[in-house]
């Protein structure tokens, strides 16, 4: 049929759209059918600008037939028409994308599609390709991150000189005090403080905030140490 080319042809077809066509030596224009809603690829046909004036006129599919010279509206003899949903040109003009609802067959075997005839492939079915060097991980699946690193969903992740805690543990970092759930602080050498104020000491004083006289410090009930000149005395035991 030779190469595509623009040619000039006498038409009635809206000349913004006929301007654009990209026609065959023969003034045609390759028609690709597909099912709306399906999605399926239903034929290959060919339109001159009058088929496709006609197609876009009247809403039902009509081409040229190259092999009786004439232009046919599909399923006029058959009743398997071809009603028109849209019309798209594609990017270089030699082609259109035609969406039909179709009653009944649209090849005239009577099969759905004229795709039917599938080709043997020689590649291996289901084949999978990776990029080289890139890493695939499934969904669950440990991940390394740069530093060498692990982790998995929902897991702690730590970097080098980084501290990593999970829900409901205690966080320390180097020479920090960490606090735990609940309010408890607990500082470089050992000394703990509960909420309230109560701190223990490293061998298990328990000392409250400062009462009465200077230097003494008491707990309502509880073991008090008082500091007097050097000698610690233990009250209410």
């Amino acid at each position: 049929m030779g190469e595509n080319r623009r040619v000039v042809v006498k038409t009635d077809l809206d000349p913004a759209i006929a301007e654009r066509l990209k026609r065959t030596s023969d003034g045609l224009v390759a028609a690709i059918v597909q099912e709306h809603g399906s999605g399926d690829v239903l034929m290959l046909a060919w339109m001159d600008d009058e088929a496709l004036r006609r197609t876009l006129t009247t809403g039902r599919a009509t081409y040229w037939s190259r092999s009786r010279r004439e232009y046919w509206v599909k399923g006029a003899t058959s009743g398997h028409f071809q009603y028109v949903h849209s019309v798209a040109l594609d990017c270089d003009g030699d082609a259109l994308l035609v969406t039909v609802d179709q009653v009944g067959a649209a090849c005239h075997t009577g099969a759905h599609s004229c795709f039917f005839d599938e080709l043997p492939l020689t590649t291996t079915s289901g084949e999978a390709a990776t990029a080289s060097g890139e890493a695939t991980t499934a969904s669950g699946e440990a991940t390394t991150v740069p530093g060498g690193a692990a982790t998995t969903s929902g897991e702690a992740t730590t970097t080098s000189g980084e501290a990593a805690t999970t829900s409901g543990e205690v966080t320390t970092m180097p020479g920090e005090a960490a606090t735990a759930p609940g309010g408890a602080t607990t500082a470089p050498g050992g000394a703990t403080t509960a909420p309230g104020g109560a701190t223990t000491a490293p061998g298990g004083a328990s000392l409250r905030g400062a009462r009465g006289a200077s230097g003494e410090a008491s707990t309502n009930g509880e073991a008090s140490t008082i500091a007097r000149s050097g000698v610690a005395e233990v009250a209410g035991q």
